[in-house]
């Protein structure tokens, strides 16, 4: 059964008689009160009080030195609105001192001898009103009256407590302003004026999960958004977030049958990088707003120039990237994958470029992670599959002997969301009438934790159509060893982060050797990226490893120089 809370209260006796505050003493800590506090001189009650801060004032009428009047009167005046409720308890019980004490400010009047149950039940309402009271109290101290939203002092507090629970984990603290505020107020009046903040707040308060975000009102028409659960590091991301937010608050608002089309703008700072406080955040977005409503052009605004030029840029190239493929911007580029007994080229991994008309070859880190998040990946991915199944053909028909060459494919687990994927890979496979054995997929760990709906019957199907899969980035994830049984992997490759372990420390060369044995001892074909140096290759013959790829063996190429490559069919830099 829970506690009482109202039994945390202190309660305190004043009575000049000792016996009457030991019973009382007794009566209370019986009910279960555990703070009781008792004086048989009514002077010590001012600072018995100020010490203890009872809930509730037992008091005796008539006592030495100060009557219970006299009490009453010196709380009043000292602590004013902080007096707690005063409970006459006296054997005195005339009509004349009964209203004496109501009119002195007492809440309540008992008359000696009293009875337990009552005594108790009056304690126990004067308690409960009490709590109600500092409730309120509390609730109009920290939040906003108007929206119910915390009020300043209150979000502050809330943003420092949750920093102190992180170290550097992105946290995003956005002050979001409602423009021309004061002109809806002098022509519609302020009720008007703030049936317009609530609709904003609620507008605010549907864009945002309540678990992870603070949402408060600063002052006025300026409110504070704080976004807990960033997890990528791509500012385009939240930029998106925040012009997405934008566009909903300047829909139309129906404010008293006149149609109200609200703007916005937003300063935004971002934690660790522009403060460690909320104090320090706050001040940063701030001058991120002046900045955005200081410039026509900008709705939001970064605390840091540098990432506001980063964010735009980003914003643009994303722009840009939502043409390439219309505009036939990207190409494919193969990087050899090699035999480690002799150097012999046996597949080729497909990789995507892109040839921007300005900036010229796009780094592929600055535009993937753009095509994942924003969902281009599905047409790129079906193209990328198209192409390359095409560019084999082009060398099955031109080059002899390459029946067996493999073609190695990187899927997106965003690809598996297309519910097409499958077919995909069948057109591209009867368009092109590609050996289905020659077209390897490779799936990150990833793809099998989110476990997609389905994802295990569309890898079986491919299996069964004769396409190879593969496990990429082996090691990186929490289960693999759990993936490679369930799922019909063919190959595995190890990540390259184990590859740089040769020539440290022997325990992480043990850890390679372990994660080849691994591949080796389920029947899987073994392949190590990232290969840079001689050590490298050398360690990884000699324990079992099957293929390589790296650019100590070859970089990605377009088809033309990987064509000079297969007609040599071998590739021995780091053979000799």
């Amino acid at each position: 059964m829970a506690s009482n809370p109202l039994l945390s209260y202190t309660i305190l006796v004043v009575d000049d008689e000792p016996t009457n505050t030991k019973v009382l003493d007794k009566i209370l800590s019986k009910a279960g009160y555990t703070s009781v506090v008792t004086t048989n001189d009514s002077r010590e009650t001012l600072a018995l009080v100020e010490r203890h801060r009872p809930g509730v004032v037992l008091l005796d009428l008539n006592m030495p030195h100060i009557d219970g009047f006299g009490v009453l009167r010196q709380l009043k005046s000292q602590l004013e609105d902080s007096c707690p409720p005063v409970v006459f308890l006296t054997a005195q019980g005339d009509q004349s001192s009964r209203l004496q004490a109501l009119q002195g400010g007492a809440r309540d009047f008992l008359t000696k001898p009293f009875d337990r149950a009552e005594l108790l039940v009056r304690i126990e309402n004067m308690l409960a009103l009490r709590q109600g009271e500092e409730e309120r109290l509390r609730f109009y101290s920290q939040y906003d009256n108007l929206t119910g939203l915390p009020n300043r002092d209150y979000s502050i507090r809330l943003l420092d407590d949750n920093l102190a629970n992180r170290q550097d984990e992105p946290v995003a603290v956005l002050l979001l302003a409602l423009q021309r505020f004061d002109r809806i107020n002098q022509s519609l009046g302020h009720e008007a004026g703030d049936r317009l903040l609530c609709a904003f707040k609620d507008r605010i308060l549907k864009m945002f999960p309540q678990r992870q975000t603070i949402i408060g009102r600063i002052e006025g028409a300026r409110f504070l958004i704080v976004m807990l659960g960033l997890e990528a590091a791509h500012f385009s991301n939240l930029a998106d977030r925040l012009q997405h937010l934008l566009d909903d608050l300047h829909l139309p608002m129906q404010i008293d049958d006149v149609e109200f089309r609200p703007t916005a703008h937003i300063g935004a700072s971002l934690f660790p990088k522009d403060g460690r406080n909320a104090r320090e955040l706050l001040a940063s977005a701030d001058t991120a707003l002046t900045r955005a409503r200081s410039q026509t052009d900008l709705a939001y605004a970064f605390a840091d120039a540098a990432t506001d030029a980063q964010v735009r840029e980003q914003i643009q190239l994303e722009t840009e990237l939502h043409r390439a493929l219309e505009r036939e911007e990207f190409f494919l580029v193969f990087q050899p994958q090699v035999a480690l007994t002799d150097g012999r080229i046996v597949g080729l991994e497909a990789l995507l470029r892109w040839n921007h008309p300005t900036r010229g070859v796009v780094p592929p880190g600055q535009f993937i992670p753009l095509l994942e998040e924003t969902g281009l990946i599905i047409p790129a991915g079906e193209w990328i599959i198209d192409q390359a199944c095409a560019q084999a053909r082009v060398w099955l028909d031109t080059l002899p002997g390459q029946s067996a060459l493999r073609i190695a494919i990187n899927l997106s687990p965003r690809q598996f969301q297309s519910n097409n994927l499958l077919e995909q890979v069948k057109n591209a496979i009867k368009r092109y009438h590609i050996p289905p054995h020659q077209l390897e997929l490779e799936v990150t760990e990833s793809l099998l934790i989110e476990d997609f709906p389905g994802t295990h019957q569309l890898l079986s199907q491919l299996d069964t159509m004769g396409v190879r899969i593969a496990l990429d980035d082996f090691g990186t994830g929490y289960s693999a060893l759990t993936y490679l049984q369930a799922f019909p992997f063919h190959a595995m490759k190890v990540d390259r982060s184990f590859v740089s372990t040769v020539g440290g420390s022997r325990k992480s060369e043990a850890l390679l050797r372990a994660i080849v044995q691994i591949g080796k001892s389920l029947e899987l074909e073994v392949v190590a990226e990232g290969i840079e140096t001689k050590p490298q290759f050398d360690f990884l013959r000699n324990h079992g490893c099957d293929l390589a790829q790296g650019f100590g063996l070859a970089k990605p190429q377009p088809p033309a120089e990987i064509e000079a490559l297969l007609k040599n069919g071998y590739i021995k830099t780091l053979l000799s």
